[in-house]
């Protein structure tokens, strides 16, 4: 019966993302390209990589699509190697992507991928900058900043040179075409919009790594000050060209923040905001063109509580207004939270400013308290959720309630922030000891740390128990489903495997789109195998 199980919730689980964009029936059609677009931009690399190894002996897609396979797996490569912090492993990566599309080359001169594959391969090149440009940030690295920085300048520029030819070359074929096409000229039509599309993205590519060669230098150098100036230059006259060209095209609208970006990176945020107020003005019927007003939204957020500007309040004003507006789960994405946290933060130095002693006397401390627990709210929300802001909110939460930690949660948010905490210090007793292992001289230390793991752990699930028993009907759903996430991980690493499979299983299948969806599937999967292997292991 197990077995049975076992085997029907392994086909669920791998199967698990065709229901993210509606693939029903047995004989329709494979939408191979949405599908693959949808893993990718939903992070689901190895399933990606997975349902292309499929698709590969499948007679569901047509040769056509099967000869483009190996520029498939180059491209989400490239995504998860975007996505992979650890350095090794993104080396790895990025190694694999370059052989992929290499290999595409190779055996499809004639395809019309082909050229965007070149163009890819400057990614390739692009990321391992990166790679060497977050290594130059470390402070273990201080003896190797310069060579480091000057190496990945070094990789921005040999990127820069595979764009800029694409970019040649799209606008050379792009020119070809006439300017009046029939419009039942439907493959004609395509080519056109193609090679537009490629085109436009050599130019947003060279523009982007034109800014992170920027990034490089070190404003606060004297010497380099001026040559990191020049470069958000350079970078902002190349989004300024794309904005000309498209501006009435989500890239053109695009290229007008990321060039408001350059010239608030210069200090100058007056001209940074009229950017912005660009795309502010904008509808935001359409999700992308919503997506685009987030961005220029909080990158004005951040202007508006510069000690240059003051603008605290119309700063929270206009970030309050922006969130009431929220659909579905819009408010977890990376740049909704970006709003949400630097809201908290206007709101915080408003209340500073109307009450500087934070005694909440006179006319307007009634107010200052009003914006410190509205800031609290809001940073309770950005620290419960992983992404970017996460520990910057975490921090603001100490600073605005130091005493948090003193009394026993009395809601479902204060008892997952407080489980989230005990996690945190589980995994630092655990890296702790992992470091101790390797050093005689530290050997001792070491059943110290795991004991001090083994409390947090034990702490984590009692928080996340207890903020499961507190929850209300109002309580936010993806909150809810990041809980019991915690505690399915938690009682895998207690091998409570079965108990670890059921949860697992229950977020994958009914809360697919949530952020620990997928590691939640592979919990399920590992424990699932984990008990079958158990049951049938040879008796002694």
């Amino acid at each position: 019966m197990f077995a049975r199980r076992f085997r029907h919730s392994l086909c669920w689980l791998i199967g698990l993302s065709w229901s993210a964009i509606g693939l029903t029936g047995a004989h329709a059609e494979e939408p191979f390209q949405e599908f693959i677009e949808a893993l990718r931009e939903r992070q689901y690399f190895d399933a990606a990589m997975d349902y292309l190894t499929e698709m590969s002996k499948s007679n569901l897609v047509s040769p056509e699509i099967k000869s483009i396979l190996a520029y498939e797996e180059g491209r989400t490569l490239i995504d998860d190697a975007r996505a992979e912090k650890d350095n090794t492993q993104k080396g790895k990566k990025l190694e694999a992507a370059k052989a992929k599309l290499e290999a595409f080359i190779a055996a499809s001169a004639a395809n019309p991928l082909t050229p965007n594959a070149r163009m890819q391969l400057g990614n390739v090149i692009v990321e391992r900058g990166r790679m060497a440009a977050d290594l130059a940030t470390r402070p273990t690295q201080l003896a190797n900043k310069a060579a480091l920085n000057q190496q990945a300048r070094d990789l921005f520029d040999q990127g820069i040179k595979v764009f800029d030819d694409a970019e040649t070359n799209f606008k050379s074929t792009l020119d070809q075409f006439a300017k009046f096409i029939d419009p039942s000229d439907k493959a004609t039509i395509e080519k056109r919009d193609q090679a537009r599309r490629d085109y436009i993205q050599a130019m947003l590519y060279a523009a982007a790594t034109l800014y992170e060669k920027a990034k490089t230098y070190d404003e606060k150098d004297k010497a380099q000050a001026e040559l990191h100036k020049k470069q958000l230059q350079v970078a902002a006259d190349k989004y300024e060209k794309i904005y000309q060209a498209f501006r009435t095209r989500l890239a053109g609208l695009l290229a007008r923040i990321k060039q408001g970006q350059c010239y608030q990176e210069m200090g100058d945020n007056r001209r940074a905001l009229g950017y912005y107020a660009d795309i502010l003005s904008q509808p935001d019927e359409l999700p992308d063109f919503r997506r685009l007003k987030a961005s220029a939204l909080y990158l004005s957020l951040q202007c508006w509580i510069t000690p240059a500007e003051r603008k605290y309040e119309l700063a929270h004003t206009k970030g309050n207004e922006w969130l009431r507006t929220a659909r579905g789960v819009e408010d977890r994405q990376p740049d909704w939270l970006a709003i949400r946290y630097y809201t908290a933060m206007a709101m915080r130095l408003h209340a500073k400013e109307l009450d500087p002693d934070g005694k909440g006397q006179g006319k307007d401390g009634g107010l200052a308290k009003n914006l410190m627990t509205g800031a609290l709210d809001h940073a309770r929300k950005v620290a419960s959720i992983d992404g970017p802001y996460e520990d910057p909110a975490k921090a603001l939460l100490k600073e605005l309630n130091p005493n948090q930690t003193d009394k026993e949660p009395a809601t479902f948010v204060e008892a997952s922030e407080r489980g989230k905490l005990e996690m945190d210090g589980m995994s630092e007793a655990q890296s702790l000891a992992k470091e101790a292992q390797k050093k005689p001289s530290d050997a001792a230390k070491v059943p110290e740390y795991l004991k001090t793991a083994a409390e947090h752990r034990a702490n984590a699930q009692k928080y996340f128990e207890l903020a499961m028993s507190l929850r209300e009907s109002d309580s936010e759903q993806d909150e809810v489903t990041n809980v019991r996430y915690y505690l399915c991980y938690l009682r895998f690493l207690q091998k409570q495997y079965y108990d670890a499979a059921v949860m697992g299983e229950f977020i994958a299948r009914n809360y697919p789109d949530n952020g620990g969806a997928r590691q939640a599937a592979k919990i399920a999967l590992a424990s699932y195998l984990q008990e079958y292997n158990d049951k049938n292991a040879p008796q002694e």
